[in-house]
């Protein structure tokens, strides 16, 4: 993937990927912390389930956005994407509720189903080339620390 050339009206895809990536901190530090033995594990548990639940509320966003702005859509797959635009915040406030094991694994489920939906968004040519590579890339470091957080 090239990201270095731009037109003028092209989204500028370093800025596009360093917050994507930015994004990943919270998850990043609340698995590397708790190594260092500075702060309890449990504090950085909570931290980590708090975080990942906002985040998936956030890309569900994503899908309500693209049911609105697309006039070409149909109206079943608005109604689709209207749907599910909120199902991924449902889920994030749902695991909250849980036991750490119960919810770091429904939120790792929860952004595995939304990548399913972004993929369904980029087979109908909704979203930009760069956005589902992106996508995976975040979805499967939030997912890994999700689950790898259990462990330490």
């Amino acid at each position: 993937m090239n990201i270095q050339h731009q037109s003028a009206t092209s989204p500028n895809l370093k800025l596009i990927y360093a917050l994507g990536l930015a994004g990943l901190i919270p998850f990043l530090v609340s698995i590397a912390a708790p190594i260092t033995g500075l702060y309890p594990q449990t504090e950085w548990l909570e931290i980590r389930l708090s975080y990942g639940a906002t985040i998936l509320s956030f890309v569900g966003a994503i899908h309500w956005g693209i049911a609105m702005s697309q006039p070409e859509m149909s109206a079943k797959d608005r109604n689709v994407f209207f749907i599910w635009s909120v199902i991924p915040a449902l889920i994030g406030w749902y695991s909250l509720g849980l036991k750490p094991v119960e919810a770091s694994t429904i939120l790792a489920l929860g952004f595995i189903l939304h990548l399913i939906q972004d993929y369904r968004l980029q087979r109908k040519a909704l979203t930009p080339s760069w956005y589902f590579p992106l996508r995976l890339l975040l979805t499967i470091v939030a997912t890994i620390c999700l689950i790898l957080g259990l462990f330490i």
